[in-house]
């Protein structure tokens, strides 16, 4: 619990990167051929923020940075929670055919913005969207008799062995975890 309240402490004075002006909209999807000299700022920005915490996307293998992830994510749902701060993440997984497709989340003091970078899957959909969700909960996937997982959200202990997930909900009411 110290070490909580002190790597928090830290969190808390950092400086996280300001996305206000940059994305003003709920969606913004930056096709290539359309992109806007602010929107591509935004993206430019986002990739080379030195403050941004690196999750590691989940693969075949086991991940190799459990606690980490672990870490940074109650991380990002307590600076939320608390109102105070600001903290930002990427997650950056390699499609199948070898292209990247990176995630953002920024939580700055109360507000949140969701950034999904696809613009260099070649086999994919090429956008960029930014969603401001509403809210974020911290929790784990619990398996069931029937080989089925039900996402169970958790604000304090969380059992032995389980990687945290961060839910938010898309303005289409689409759920995701980062």
């Amino acid at each position: 619990m110290r070490r909580l309240i002190l790597v928090l402490g830290v969190v808390l004075l950092a400086s996280g990167c300001n996305l206000e002006k940059a994305a003003q909209t709920q969606t913004v999807n930056l096709n290539q051929e359309k992109i806007t000299k602010e929107e591509k700022a935004l993206l430019e920005r986002l990739k080379k923020d030195k403050l941004l915490k690196a999750i590691e996307c989940p693969s075949r293998e086991e991940l190799t940075n459990f606690d980490e992830n672990n870490s940074t994510k109650s991380l990002l749902s307590w600076v939320f929670k608390l109102k105070k701060g600001n903290l930002g993440a990427k997650k950056i997984c390699i499609t199948q055919e070898g292209d990247p497709v990176t995630e953002y989340i920024i939580v700055e003091n109360d507000k949140i913005k969701i950034v999904l970078d696809s613009s260099e899957d070649r086999f994919g959909t090429t956008d960029v969207e930014v969603y401001n969700p509403i809210q974020i909960n911290r929790g784990y996937f619990e398996e069931d008799d029937k080989n089925s997982k039900t996402f169970k959200i958790s604000e304090l202990q969380l059992p032995e062995g389980k990687e945290i997930f961060i839910q938010y909900e898309l303005p289409n009411g689409e759920k995701r975890y980062f």
